[in-house]
């Protein structure tokens, strides 16, 4: 609803007299739950518009044993479903490379890139979740109940860099970035009523995606 259109909405319900601080006001405050994720649970990104979410003060911390962080995706393409990185240099991120799960991370001196055998582009929902399973750092892809695939990632004695990764200071956990898809939160990954959630072009909704029904193209 434009400003203008809005003016004209108050006259007709009898709002005459609201000045226009007043109005404007008012008019963010009607239109705050269609531009944030206040009341919604699923963010749709758009690669072209450098679509992205950033959830402030949350740190990926690896080495808790109450670890994780998990949501649910939707895609035809190829892109970054998360990324973050600390003040101390050390990274890491999860993409999406032609349906296949790519995770890597920096973590001092040590670098380590890995990659999954899926095809998890073509438009179904998926649940990615990441988790610190008994000192185990496991990511677990599941299309509804069924698991597609259990990527060991880490432990004491295997890619252990991964539990030493410090990622503090960093601005957040940025989802979404370079991306064309749907995310659908889930445990460590709040969208609604999450103060903390600063977006950029992201088209918000309950629980429906844009992407809902189209067949993906061979390539994508």
């Amino acid at each position: 609803m434009c400003r203008r259109c809005f003016r004209e909405y108050a006259n007709d319900i009898g709002l005459k007299k609201l000045d226009h601080n007043k109005c404007n006001a008012f008019y963010f405050l009607l239109m705050l739950p269609f531009a944030s994720s206040l009341n919604n649970s699923t963010a749709f990104f758009n690669s072209t518009l450098n679509s992205s979410v950033t959830i402030r003060n949350n740190i990926l911390t690896f080495q808790s044993n109450t670890f994780q962080r998990a949501f649910s995706f939707k895609t035809c393409y190829n892109g970054q479903l998360i990324y973050q990185r600390g003040q101390s240099g050390d990274e890491f991120s999860v993409i999406l490379i032609n349906g296949s799960i790519n995770i890597r991370w920096k973590s001092g001196n040590s670098e380590i890139a890995m990659t999954t055998n899926a095809q998890l582009n073509n438009n179904a929902w998926y649940i990615m979740d990441l988790r610190n399973r008994l000192g185990v750092i496991t990511m677990e892809i599941l299309r509804g109940r069924q698991r597609e695939c259990l990527i060991y990632l880490a432990n004491s004695t295997y890619q252990s860099s991964l539990l030493g990764i410090n990622l503090s200071g960093s601005e957040g956990l940025v989802i979404g970035r370079d991306f064309t898809g749907c995310v659908q939160e889930g445990p460590g990954v709040t969208f609604i009523n999450n103060a903390n959630v600063g977006d950029v072009e992201v088209e918000w909704s309950f629980d429906t995606c844009p992407l809902d029904g189209i067949t993906c193209n061979s390539g994508t």
